[in-house]
């Protein structure tokens, strides 16, 4: 029996890793802070009259160990041409909810001056100056959640959850003290008004809503708000169900009370009125007429002031929106939607036709969309694209008409794109139940083609998700690239449960989610095998998050992998249940059932069960404030290999939740897991040390 490796210590760890990183630099071609450092955005919108793009950069800074944001202004001339390219703020806190005032003069935004602070309110003026910050953060101690702005562009209408009075604060503590306090509670928020104007003026209450606001729109003609609902915030913080977002009406005049639009359980999320206000469209997941919360694609919903709600394109098998991007779709001059979409292994620019369900394709990239923004008049189109051939950058477009034909207006990333490429191509194959089941191939620069090269299969999350031909997004969890540019074959499967190709494909996940995905993954691995690509005895499989829980899944499985990266994966789902912030998760891959109700179903799709089975090299990585997966998830992990003697380490980093932050503990999750695999499935020295 194999002796077991000690939980590492971060510390240690990242000083052991020293001499390994410098050699990495010294390497040619690509390494892994080439990866890691490159920019990506998180935001683009293009300005009312179309005279201006505005975009939030982000990008790792190593030295200061800080993720980095900048707000930059592109000017572009009648012809769509850019004029000017001018950097408006910049500093390492995070920008959001970037919004232009209706006549282009002010850009508003939330920020935060330093890490740890709450989201605050802030406008710039295009004419000059630096940014101001419009409501006072005294008042508003626990930040702004959303924003919009009046018609009129004098002022600005947001939402803000209240803090407790000083003597709710101090009854608090002389109770419970330095207690952490979990309990049934309601979460208050304000709706408020402010006049933008540098003078500080206070904020006018409109009304008090008795939850957290997730989104909020004023109608065209400024009488109405429209709030969403969210789940409680952290760190008491659980999702519940989809009922718990629900679109609320408000008086902007604040003369009549709360009004309850919508009672579902479609988890509406990103929200805007129809041009005559005649109702609202939202981007979402579920069904209409569920009866419990089930995870669907994406989808664009239409909601009548009534309160009816309809799926505007019913028969659409892929994913429209997609539901998280801050701007996912646009209301054109006609009345129809443009919007992103991910249609299997691509995502591109749609048009739907909400009145007769039709989605027609207007570009066909091999990459992936976001980010999509339009003038009001459909003029000019902004997006950020990634694809087979480049990192991210921001493209536009004079019209729908010239999508194809859109320009790249920066060039953030020229110098990354300028390395050697890994040749990227969508593949399928059956798995044996009737499915066709597809992925995505990265081949190491130069070698497409090539016979008996070591594989590794890098699992996406989720995993309600897809992977697509591109080269992003960029992030530790995410670098199959980087793998191939190292000299491996990288399989990115797109197994049963993800988006891109209809309901029924993701519905398959219920109630099998680790037996059903593994069967499309491991046919996957044999179809490489067999087509004399894959040398069988050099395999990996890595993923996180839900990639995570796959890979734990398939060292229960099968004895064909030589190493393992498990990252924030899920191992015991019993435990999971009582410990996540995200009870949706675990509800609808188990049929909205309890451990008590379903212990069965619980016990045989979770890795746990096969555990006795695992002989292959795992190296696991969480993070230490993890509350998606509790970090006691890896520490169940670790246990089960050491009882078993296989080759295991646990790192656990400090302060990170879910999404790492500090680029330091980014790369040396990279670092660890590029030296773990290389270790077992190539034969290099190093990761025992």
């Amino acid at each position: 029996m194999r002796s077991a490796v000690a939980i590492v210590s971060l510390a240690l760890f990242a000083a052991s890793m020293t001499a390994a990183s410098a050699q990495a630099q010294e390497e040619p071609g690509y390494s892994i802070k080439d990866f890691l450092s490159v920019t990506a955005f998180s935001q683009v919108t293009v300005s009312p009259d179309g005279r201006y793009v505005a975009l939030v950069s982000q990008a790792d800074n190593f030295e200061r160990n800080r993720r980095e944001s900048a707000i930059w202004r592109i000017d572009l001339d009648r012809r769509v041409r850019v004029t000017e390219r001018v950097r408006l703020a910049a500093s390492a806190r995070s920008y959001s909810q970037l919004r232009w005032s209706p006549d282009s003069r002010y850009l508003a935004f939330l920020s935060s001056k330093q890490e740890g602070d709450t989201r605050q309110l802030y406008v710039l003026d295009m004419r000059g100056g630096e940014p101001w910050r419009l409501a006072d953060p005294e008042r508003f101690s626990d930040g702004i959640s959303t924003y919009d702005w009046a018609p009129g562009g004098t002022e600005i209408i947001f939402a803000a959850s209240l803090p407790q009075t000083p003597e709710e604060k101090h009854a608090h503590e002389t109770f419970y003290g330095d207690v952490m306090r979990f309990a049934e509670r309601r979460e208050r928020s304000t709706v408020e008004r402010v006049r933008v104007a540098l003078a500080a003026e206070p904020a006018q209450r409109i009304a008090t809503v008795d939850f957290p606001v997730a989104t909020l729109r004023t109608s065209p003609d400024g009488s109405w708000i429209a709030l969403v609902s969210d789940a409680l915030s952290k760190p008491q913080r659980f999702y519940n169900d989809f009922a718990e977002n629900e679109l609320y009406l408000v008086r902007a005049n604040g003369e009549s009370d709360v009004r309850q639009l919508t009672h579902n359980f479609v988890q509406e999320n990103l929200i805007q009125w129809r041009r005559r206000g005649e109702g609202l469209y939202a981007t979402g997941l579920g069904y209409v007429d569920a009866t419990r919360g089930r995870w669907t694609q994406g989808r664009i919903f239409r909601i009548a002031m009534d309160g009816r709600v309809e799926n505007v394109a019913p028969g659409f098998p892929g994913e429209l929106g997609p539901p998280y991007a801050d701007g996912p779709f646009t209301q054109l001059p006609d009345g129809s939607l443009l919007t992103s979409a991910v249609v299997s292994t691509r995502t591109n620019i749609y048009r739907v036709d909400p009145d007769a369900g039709r989605v027609e394709p207007l570009t066909d990239f091999r990459g992936a969309v976001s980010n999509l923004s339009v003038s009001p008049d459909g003029k000019v189109i902004a997006f950020a694209l990634v694809t087979d051939q480049s990192a991210p950058e921001v493209y536009v477009a004079s019209g729908v008409s010239d999508l194809r034909n859109a320009r790249r207006v920066t060039d953030f990333n020229t110098e990354f794109n300028s390395l050697p490429r890994p040749e990227i191509e969508a593949t399928r194959w059956p798995n044996g139940e009737g499915d066709e089941i597809e992925g995505v191939l990265y081949w190491p620069p130069g070698q497409r083609g090539d016979a008996n090269l070591p594989l590794i299969v890098d699992i996406h999350g989720g995993p309600w998700s897809v992977r697509t031909e591109n080269l992003g997004p960029f992030g530790f969890a995410y670098y199959p690239a980087l793998l191939a540019s190292r000299g491996y074959l990288v399989l990115e499967p797109n197994y049963r449960g993800g988006t891109g190709r209809g309901d029924a494909f993701l519905h398959a996940i219920e109630g099998y989610s680790c037996s059903r995905p593994a069967i499309d993954v491991l046919t996957g691995v044999d179809y490489l095998v067999q087509q004399g690509w894959a040398d069988p005895d050099r395999m990996g499989v890595m993923g996180y998050s839900y990639g995570g829980l796959m890979t734990n899944c398939l060292i229960t499985k099968t004895d064909r992998f030589r190493a393992a990266a498990s990252g924030a994966g899920l191992w015991n789902d019993i435990s999971y249940f009582g410990t996540a912030d995200n009870f949706i998760q675990n509800d609808v891959r188990n049929l909205g059932l309890a451990p008590w109700e379903n212990l069965q179903n619980y016990w045989e799709e979770s890795a746990i069960s096969g555990a006795g089975n695992i002989i292959t090299p795992t190296l696991i990585v969480i993070g230490g404030a993890d509350r998606r997966v509790p970090t006691t998830q890896g520490y169940e992990l670790y246990r089960a290999l050491v009882r078993l003697g296989v080759p295991a380490e646990l790192l656990i980093f400090p302060g990170e939740d879910h999404g790492f932050v500090q680029p330091v503990h980014k790369l040396t999750k990279v670092q660890a897991e590029i030296r773990w695999l290389d270790h077992y499935i190539l034969g290099e020295e190093g990761a025992r040390d």
